[in-house]
């Protein structure tokens, strides 16, 4: 092939080349045209409009699957916004898109949105015409979760809330709020869920693990993007925790105290890990560094208590319960555990010395028994001042008022109980 016929090849292929260009351009300009009217449509004839937003689907369709133009960041705009609507009209259940998938055509658009973002050119950045594009949808989602959370429909409002963290992760923006309010309406479906479970004694609810997780995911990443600081992480560690991640739950619970090294909830929040998973002794440990930093704080001290008796250390149990106490004297549960602390280690005696066939052996344990119940006895006719309702304090009066012969006690308690 000599010079001359050379380059008449390559015009010719240039012409062609550049043809194909041109149509797949015009595609695209096309499917803008039709996609802008299928706007200016919608309020005064729906039917015209709806029409106009298929042709703009097959124009982009055609623009987005050619290779000169589907990386184009216009091209994948356009379609995310047409696949948009295309999505909300099949997901209404609109006979003119019955045969698109919803959901599909939804996923769709976010990708396209996305894959926009990457292909941004110094001529055309798409972020901020997605983002104003984005701006309806995002407030539409956000108030209907926003409802939907009042009305206590946490499931569906945690599918708004995290729509709307979806939407601007689209463009970069990372919409912690949005993300939190996800978290929350999962955990409160999840708790919802694992209460039903509770009550229908279910020791197995895979239902509720799903969404303590979703509610993890969510809240994960508000941690570690600084939302509510120190009490994002106790939130975090709880729903794990709730969910059954008990390794996870230690991982998120050390990096927020690496993060938040003097926050007194992570503190209280360490002492809960610990206990949740039957190690009193990092419990202890944890606890007596939260009282530390919180020495009035009344619950702290009933924790110690408790651990401090399912270990039997009974006598410090005493002094925490006391302390919790004298902060507040008006704590009903504090009262009850140091009678019930006595209480169960008079029950306790009483079935051991059952076996006992040495007299004065068994009367020495008897007294024993008998001198634990009349320690208890103070204690628990205090919380029955405080809260004259509870059954199970009203039982344990009704057995030590029996077994201490206090006839006329022992008929009034019993008197209450049996009236319900």
């Amino acid at each position: 092939m000599n010079i001359f016929k050379k380059a008449i090849y390559g015009l010719t292929l240039l012409a062609f080349t550049s043809g194909s260009l041109f149509a797949q351009t015009n595609n695209r300009v096309s499917a803008h045209d039709a996609f802008m009217d299928f706007m200016k449509l919608q309020k005064d004839n729906p039917t015209a409009a709806k029409g106009k937003l298929l042709e703009a689907k097959k124009y982009i369709d055609l623009a987005a699957e050619h290779p000169e133009t589907k990386n184009d960041p216009k091209t994948l705009t356009y379609k995310g916004k047409i696949y948009f609507f295309v999505a909300a009209l099949a997901g209404a259940k609109d006979a003119q898109f019955a045969e698109f998938d919803p959901n599909k055509m939804g996923e769709a658009a976010i990708q396209s949105f996305k894959e926009a973002m990457k292909y941004k050119t110094k001529k055309y950045d798409p972020k901020d015409d997605i983002h104003q594009f984005l701006m309806l949808p995002y407030t539409m989602s956000y108030q209907a979760g926003s409802e939907y959370f009042k009305k206590q429909k946490y499931d569906t409002a945690m599918v708004s809330f995290g729509t709307c963290y979806e939407l601007m992760n689209i463009i970069e923006v990372l919409d912690t709020l949005s993300c939190f309010n996800a978290g929350l309406s999962a955990e409160y479906h999840a708790d919802r869920i694992a209460n039903k479970c509770a009550a229908d004694k279910k020791d197995d609810c895979p239902e509720a693990k799903i969404f303590y997780d979703s509610a993890a995911n969510y809240y994960a990443v508000c941690a570690q993007a600084g939302f509510n600081g120190a009490d994002m992480y106790v939130r975090y560690t709880d729903v794990l925790l709730k969910g059954g991640n008990k390794d996870k739950a230690k991982e998120a619970l050390l990096a927020g105290k690496a993060k938040y090294p003097k926050d007194n909830s992570l503190i209280i929040q360490e002492f809960n890990y610990y206990l949740s998973i039957g190690d009193n002794a990092s419990a202890e440990k944890a606890l007596s560094e939260a009282i530390k930093a919180n020495p009035k704080d009344a619950i702290l001290y009933f924790n110690a208590g408790a651990i401090y008796s399912e270990m039997k250390r009974y006598d410090e149990a005493k002094k925490a319960y006391e302390s919790a106490i004298a902060i507040e004297p008006k704590y009903f549960d504090a009262y009850f555990n140091l009678g019930a602390m006595y209480f169960n280690q008079a029950a306790d005696l009483y079935n051991a010395i059952n076996d006992i066939k040495d007299n004065a052996i068994y009367d020495k344990e008897k007294a024993r028994a008998d001198q634990m119940f009349k320690d208890a006895l103070p204690w628990l006719e205090k919380a029955r001042e405080l809260n004259g309702k509870d059954k199970n304090n009203l039982i344990m009066l009704r057995t030590i008022y029996a077994r201490l012969s206090m006839n006329d006690k022992w008929k009034e308690v019993d008197q209450v109980i049996k009236n319900g």
